[in-house]
């Protein structure tokens, strides 16, 4: 088998394979509605990044440039309430 035999085996091959599957069709309004939901989408989640950050800055700025708010401090635990001080009696 030559190079030539091969070349129009494999034309032939892909030939009957653009016979069997048509090219697609696309859809311009479809692709348009696309891509203005993902642009609203991007520009939404845009807003929503944006309203963290300030939300972030105007916490710290409440609580001032150095100092981190804390949760209350919670309750001894009541084993440790009931330890005394005192040894022990044998």
């Amino acid at each position: 088998m030559t190079h030539l035999d091969l070349e129009e085996e494999l034309a032939a091959a892909m030939l009957d394979r653009t016979e069997q599957v048509p090219p697609r069709a696309y859809d311009v309004d479809a692709v348009f509605a696309t891509v203005q939901k993902r642009r609203r989408r991007l520009q939404w989640g845009a807003a929503a990044a944006v309203a963290a950050v300030a939300l972030g800055a105007g916490f710290v700025a409440q609580n001032g440039p150095g100092r981190v708010a804390t949760p209350a401090q919670a309750t001894p635990t009541p084993s440790a309430a009931t330890q005394s001080t005192s040894p022990p009696a044998h």
